[in-house]
Order: C-alpha cells, then sequence, then structure tokens
C-alpha cells in the first residue's frame, strides 16, 4: 500500500507540474514561500492542538501594530524581528514616516522572507482589524464543535461523566479609539470571553476566561482586569506557559523578550493569572504591577500538603473532578522598566507568590513552602550592527540564575547569534521559563550559536549548535548528563513558483540503558541515545489558487550501550486549492512507517483557524485530513475539517480511559467564524 500512494503521488506531482505550465501566474507576494502560522508554528511545539502562542499570533493578525506609533516592547512580539531591526524601524519612522509596509524593504535586516512573515502584523495607519458598518468597532465570535467518530472507552464504560463532543466559544469585541484626553491617541477598549469543553467533561464551560482590556487611557499604557499573563525580559523570572525554542528559525531564541502584561484567552489551564494587572509610563520609564489570585488543581494529601500540580487539564472522570480548584495561589508581582536610549534599557522585576496549602513537590530542590518569590534585573542593548541582553534572577533562597546572548550582523543577510545559559540546579522560578533544553528554568548550562545567511538571491543557509548540560541528576537520570543539538538547514528557490527545504537535525542526549556488568548483573547504565532527521520538502506554487507540497522525511535512533537502532520514514503530499472563489481547501496524504514509538515522526497540519495538530505518528499506515474554510458572506466563515489515521494490524489506540478499539483514529471538526 505505501509504495502504490509514492507511485501515485509522484504521478500526480508530474500531472501538476504539465497543467501548471497552462496557467497565467500572477503574484503580489516576494517569495513563493508565503509563512503563515503553520510555518511559524511549526518547531514551536509538539503533540498540541492548542496553544496560547497561536492565540497571541491571531490577535497581532487581527490588530496588527501600526508601524508608525507601536512600541519597542510591542514590535518585539511581532515573529522575524530582532532589537537590531526594531532599533532601525524605529529611527527610519523618526526621520520619515512610513507610507505603506512596502517601505521596510529600505530596512536593513529585512529580507524577502522575513517581509513575509512580518507583512501579516503590521499595518500602516489607524485599524481596529474589521469595521462594523455603524463605526463602532469590532466584534468576532468564534465557535467550534468537534468529536472524535470512533467511541473511547471512557464513554462505553461510563468514566468519563460528559457528552463525546469538545466544544469551543471565544468572543472578543473590541472599540475604536476613544477621546477621552486632549491631545493623546484615543483609548481603545476590548473585552474578551471564552468557554471551552473536553470530549468527556460535563459541564459546557469547563473551563472558562475572560478579560476587559483598555489601552492608552492617560498616563496608563495598559490595564487588563480579568486574566492576563506577564511576559518579562528573557523569561527567568515571568513567562506564559509556552515559548519559541529552537528550530528551523535559528535566530529565534535571541528574540525571545517578555511583551509585559497581555489579555489571556486560551484553552490553557494552568499557566496564567487572574486578577487585575497595569502598566503606566513616565517618559522614558514604565512601570507594571500585577495582582493575581486564582484557584489551583492539584492533589492535596491529608496532611493538607499540594503533592502534585495537575496540568493536564481533562475533568473527564471522578478522579480527575476530585483534583479541580482544591488549592489556590495570591500573587503579587511588579516589572520597572527604563530606557536610557532607544537602544539601551534596564529593568528589574520581582513577584512573591503565597499558596493555601504548603508545597511537598517530588524532587530534591523542588520548591516548598507556602510561600515562592524571585527577583531579576536586566539589560538590553542594540545597535546598527550588534545587540545583545542578559538577565540575572535570584530565588527566595539566594540562589542566582543567568542568561546572556549577543547578535552580530556584519553585513546586511548575515547573522550571528551566541547565547549562554546557567540554571543551577536548586534555582526556582515558579513562574519562570527561560530558554534551555528542558522545561523550566533549573539544572541546566549550555551554549546556543546559530548562524543566518543569504547567499544569494535564490539561497538561505542557516545552522545552529547547541551543547547543553545538567550537573545534577534529574528525574529519569540519578547523574550528571548532557548532550547536545545540531540542525542545518538550506531553503532554495529555483523559481517565484519552485521552492526547495532541505534540513538535517542530529541530537545526542544522555539517558539510562539496561545493561549488563562484569559478572553479568543486570543494571541501569547512563549512555547516549542519537537521533537523526533528514528532511526534504519542495514546494510549488504556480498561482495564487493553487500550492503543492511534498515532503520526505527519514528518522534513525541508535543506544549508545546496548547499540539498538529504530528507524522510520514519513512521505506526505498534501495541496491548497481555491477551486472557487470564497472556497478554500487543504488536504494531505501522509504515508508513514517507524519501528515503534521512540522513532516517532511529526507532521504539522493545517487545522481550523485558532488551532493546529502536530501529531505523533508511529508504527505502519496512513494518516490524511481535509481542511476547509468557505466565506459565506463578508462577516461569515465556515470551517470544516475530517482528519483519520489508520494504523495497519493495530488492534487497539492510544490507553487507558482514552483507548479505542480498532485500526482507525478519526475525528470531524466545524467551527463558525463571525467577524462585524
Amino acid at each position: 500500500m505505501a509504495r502504490l500512494c509514492i507511485v501515485l503521488l509522484i504521478l500526480a506531482f508530474i500531472v501538476s507540474c504539465l497543467s501548471a505550465q497552462e496557467q497565467e501566474v500572477v503574484r503580489d507576494t516576494v517569495s513563493i514561500v508565503e509563512p503563515d502560522l503553520e510555518s511559524i508554528l511549526e518547531n514551536a511545539t509538539q503533540d498540541a492542538e492548542d496553544s496560547e502562542l497561536i492565540d497571541l499570533l491571531t490577535r497581532l493578525e487581527e490588530n496588527p501594530l501600526d508601524l508608525n506609533t507601536a512600541t519597542n516592547e510591542e514590535l518585539q512580539q511581532i515573529p522575524g524581528l530582532d532589537p537590531i531591526t526594531i532599533l532601525n524601524i524605529l529611527e527610519r519612522r523618526e526621520r520619515d514616516p512610513f507610507r505603506s509596509i512596502d517601505d521596510l524593504f529600505e530596512i536593513d535586516g529585512i529580507t524577502p522572507d522575513i517581509f513575509g512573515t512580518v507583512r501579516k502584523f503590521v499595518t500602516v495607519g489607524s485599524t481596529t482589524g474589521f469595521q462594523s458598518p455603524f463605526g463602532i468597532g469590532s466584534l468576532r465570535l468564534r465557535s467550534r464543535v468537534q468529536e472524535d467518530l470512533q467511541k473511547r472507552r471512557g464513554f462505553q464504560d461510563g468514566s468519563f461523566t460528559g457528552s463525546s463532543f469538545k466544544i469551543y466559544n471565544r468572543l472578543v469585541a473590541r472599540s475604536i479609539p476613544i477621546d477621552l484626553f486632549e491631545g493623546t491617541p484615543g483609548t481603545i477598549v476590548e473585552i474578551g470571553a471564552l468557554a471551552e469543553k473536553d470530549a468527556g467533561e460535563r459541564r459546557i464551560g469547563d473551563h472558562v476566561a475572560g478579560y476587559v482590556d483598555v489601552r492608552r487611557l492617560g498616563p496608563i499604557e495598559h490595564l487588563i482586569v480579568g486574566d492576563y499573563v506577564f511576559e518579562a525580559a528573557s523569561g527567568l523570572t515571568f513567562w506564559r506557559s509556552l515559548s519559541f525554542g529552537k528550530g528551523s528559525d535559528v535566530l529565534q531564541p535571541f528574540r525571545k523578550r517578555g511583551g509585559g502584561i497581555k489579555p489571556f484567552l486560551s484553552t490553557e489551564e494552568n499557566l496564567y493569572f487572574r486578577g487585575a494587572a497595569a502598566t503606566v509610563g513616565f517618559g522614558p520609564a514604565s512601570l507594571s504591577i500585577a495582582y493575581s489570585q486564582k484557584p489551583l488543581h492539584a492533589t492535596v494529601t491529608p496532611n493538607g500538603e499540594i503533592s502534585s500540580l495537575y496540568t493536564a487539564g481533562y475533568f473527564r472522570t471522578e478522579s480527575e473532578l476530585l483534583r479541580r480548584n482544591t488549592t489556590s495561589e495570591r500573587m503579587m508581582g511588579a516589572r520597572l522598566v527604563y530606557a536610557i536610549t532607544k537602544g539601551i534599557a534596564v529593568g528589574t522585576t520581582g513577584y512573591r507568590a503565597r499558596f493555601e496549602h504548603p508545597l511537598a513537590l517530588s524532587g530534591t530542590f523542588a520548591p516548598s513552602g507556602r510561600d515562592v518569590g524571585a527577583t531579576s534585573v536586566d539589560l538590553i542593548y542594540a545597535e546598527k550592527r550588534v545587540s545583545a541582553f542578559a538577565e540575572v534572577a535570584r530565588d527566595d533562597d539566594g540562589t542566582v540564575a543567568g542568561i546572556a546572548g549577543i547578535l552580530f550582523r556584519p553585513v546586511r543577510g548575515f547573522n550571528v547569534v551566541v547565547i549562554g545559559r546557567d540554571y543551577p540546579f536548586d534555582f526556582n522560578s515558579f513562574h519562570g521559563n527561560g530558554f534551555g533544553e528542558s522545561d523550566g528554568t533549573r539544572n541546566e548550562r549550555g551554549v546556543y550559536a546559530g548562524l543566518k545567511l543569504r547567499a544569494t538571491s535564490w539561497l538561505m543557509l542557516s545552522a545552529y549548535y547547541d551543547h547543553f548540560r545538567f550537573p545534577w541528576g534529574t528525574t529519569l537520570i540519578r547523574l550528571p548528563s548532557g548532550g547536545h543539538d545540531l540542525l542545518t538547514l538550506a531553503e532554495v528557490t529555483f523559481t517565484r513558483k519552485l521552492a526547495l527545504h532541505a534540513q538535517y537535525k542530529a541530537k545526542v542526549k544522555s539517558v539510562t540503558e539496561s545493561g549488563l556488568d562484569e559478572v553479568q548483573r543486570s543494571v541501569r547504565q547512563v549512555g547516549d541515545r542519537e537521533q537523526q532527521n533528514y528532511r526534504m520538502t519542495l514546494m510549488f506554487v504556480p498561482s495564487i489558487t493553487f500550492r503543492w507540497r511534498t515532503r520526505f522525511e527519514l528518522v534513525n535512533v541508535r543506544y549508545g550501550i546496548s547499540g539498538k537502532y529504530e528507524k522510520g520514514y514519513l512521505i506526505y503530499q498534501d495541496i491548497r486549492i481555491i477551486p472557487i472563489r470564497r472556497l478554500l481547501i487543504d488536504s494531505r496524504v501522509c504515508v508513514f512507517e517507524t519501528d515503534s514509538y521512540d522513532s516517532r515522526v511529526y507532521e504539522f497540519e493545517t487545522d481550523v483557524g485558532g488551532t493546529f495538530s502536530n501529531p505523533a505518528l508511529y508504527g505502519r499506515g496512513v494518516r490524511w485530513y481535509v481542511t476547509g474554510r468557505y466565506e459565506v458572506m463578508k462577516s461569515l466563515d465556515v470551517w470544516f475539517r475530517y482528519a483519520a489515521t489508520i494504523r495497519e494490524g493495530a488492534k487497539s489506540m492510544s490507553s487507558g480511559s482514552s483507548e479505542i478499539q480498532g485500526d482507525i483514529d478519526n475525528r470531524f471538526t466545524l467551527q463558525l467564524e463571525v467577524q462585524i
């Protein structure tokens, strides 16, 4: 079956190439590889369907920043922009305001691929997204329902207490600028609300989030009442749940820079604050203060201690419901930033948090007690060719952690970045999430080096190398360990219609294996696990209404002590087509085969608006999907999606209450979007 699929894919590609020669091509983009949310998010996370990252990017798309008025901090949130480029934008608009987004090509650091990413999130001139016919602002409603077509065990044995539908509703209303203070930009008020339930959960609003967001209220630059996140500096003290990490955009780790307080409207059910936060400007200085009090999901022992925090976000069974809202946290935090010049700023951040019940988490150096806190100082510097940053944080016990980096751009089109990090094994920052190999900001030292070179107008080369060490034992390995990570990428644009991406990634990391000692006794030993991924992607865009993309990926996994070797591959073919006006279709067929879950492969998928899929594929089988969007009218879009995974010879899929019988796992999604 796999060979037949491969032959059909090759034949279809040849036929489409021949037929495309007869089409007249009209392109208004600078590159055939026009980045979308998929290309930006592909390396952000794995095994996820919803993320606060996509909420951030969706908000930027819905409310693009004005190049002539956006602050330095706001511009830092746009993927693709680094401090040097932002400084060049600020200096350019002081001399001569932007008249269109095409003026970005005059900025040193804006290449065609970066422009393709940035153009989605910026504008010139005031905008509030989709204006209502009455000029009173904008309103966006997104309503989604999803169902697995195969019944999972939890529904059959009654352990799931709710319906099999996953339901999501999101509403955002935004005002036009209101002139409350003479001589200042208009005040904007935004209200957001979200209600979501997972399949098997009982309540329609099992997870609820909401906020009132006020901007430019006199000296108050930003005021949020409700749910929000707090990002500061490089994330050692405050950061949201997820962040862009290592990936094909090798400069992204350097661009990680906190954007202060932001409204929260995501399905992530744990890592956010609930209360009030505000940012006040005083000339070159700004002060952000935050207060939060919200319930936490956890296991509380009979002794009244928190033994573990429950972060899965599912409340379907009685045992899961017992961990719901069992304790709470109260937090107060602040951040002060002073801009010495346009390119130099210093800041300090701190918070104190108290839990209703004392922490007694597993792990030798896990946070304990009712009170936690951390403080930090940070610096950012940018000029024409060089940018640097540093942050040093201290926890309640006096342990100090730090991260620093430098970006050097000797000539246009050539960037080199180096980042060093040192997170001691006993450092605890409960609300931090610094850049690194592992989750959290603890027990890691490392050096990351990346470079990006536009060698010619048709060739872009990228590479990074990351060497990391875990000085203390981890949950899986009781001894010091480490590893290294390498990625190389060549992006070749043959014509405006045809491009090829070739990527190689290798990671070596310490693991424990079963082995024999000198007297042939079975023991656990520390050795290296090496994984290599070879990926090649061919993209063909004959017109603005059709895109053809083929990918082949090969994975090899080898263990140093046992010599165990596994392999796997993935081949997919997808198309994006506009067959008739107002209808967009995305479809893919993927053939995969791996020796086990250990050699699994991932393939990022186009989903309905506001979500994404990045499933792990293993065993032998086929995965395919069809996603469509139909514009019923200017203010109403209908999305639909069907996706199925068929694993050859499988008698069941998944495990526990989520297990399904048979060799197919399929689901259907329907979504409505109203934009007024």
